[in-house]
């Protein structure tokens, strides 16, 4: 079980969210082959809350509403490992984010989400969102932000794991975050498109389709445990 725990800085209020139990546990892996980057769950067909899956689709409803993603990926983290995000308004006008964080096992196919939060940020005010990694052993936390802040002129972010003796063993600020706006992934998206298909064309004219079709099911896309939730966001279709 992973353990959510929101704070203001102030020390007004302060909250746990517990997320899943069992159910946060029976969660899959990213089937690219033949699904378009869709996140594929293997042991439910109705998606728990605190899943991956429930998070995509948040994440993709926030940045279609507030027009920028945030992405950072941490070093390797172990059990016992506490995760803390501060996110400080630093402009002229508040500042709305959702944040979404996972950690991603690519050896064993497993990812769990583990901060699912919405924050709105008065000028100059500051707070945490905290995870404890419960699983064990896994390749990172990945981080990302739905959030109307275009730069780091309107919000700054630091980033702490301390392991369970209470060392720092990776810290980073928003300079480590990717920032793309909603317009720009959805022109790569099409541009990423378009590519695949005069692949596919070209294998096509010159008969090679057979001996590639493995290939064209996973072009512009990774092997299997790569949960990439930026491409998946700008590419998994809306039923």
């Amino acid at each position: 079980m992973f353990r959510s725990v929101y704070t203001e800085k102030s020390g007004v209020s302060r909250r746990s969210v517990m997320f899943g139990g069992a159910s946060a546990l029976a969660i899959g892996v990213l089937a690219r082959s033949g699904m378009n980057g869709a996140l594929a769950q293997e042991a439910s067909p109705t998606p728990a809350t605190g899943t991956p899956e429930v998070g995509t689709k948040t994440l993709k409803e926030k940045l279609e509403q507030y027009g920028y993603l945030w992405a950072a990926t941490s070093p390797a983290t172990h059990l016992g490992d506490v995760f803390t995000l501060t996110a400080t308004n630093t402009g002229t006008a508040p500042v709305n984010l959702w944040v979404f964080t996972i950690v991603m096992d690519h050896r064993n196919h497993h990812n769990e989400a583990v901060i699912q939060e919405e924050l709105e940020l008065a000028v100059g005010e500051s707070r945490e969102v905290m995870a404890t990694n419960e699983h064990g052993t896994a390749n990172h936390f990945t981080t990302h932000l739905a959030s109307d802040a275009g730069d780091a002129s309107a919000l700054t972010l630091d980033v702490t794991i301390i392991d369970e003796n209470g060392q720092v063993t990776a810290s980073f600020n928003q300079r480590a975050f990717m920032i793309d706006s909603r317009e720009g992934l959805k022109q790569a998206r099409e541009e990423r498109r378009a590519a695949g298909g005069e692949k596919r064309g070209n294998r096509r004219k010159h008969g090679d389709h057979a001996g590639h079709e493995g290939m064209d099911s996973q072009d512009g896309g990774g092997a299997d445990d790569e949960m990439d939730v930026t491409t998946d966001v700008t590419e998994t279709e809306s039923s």
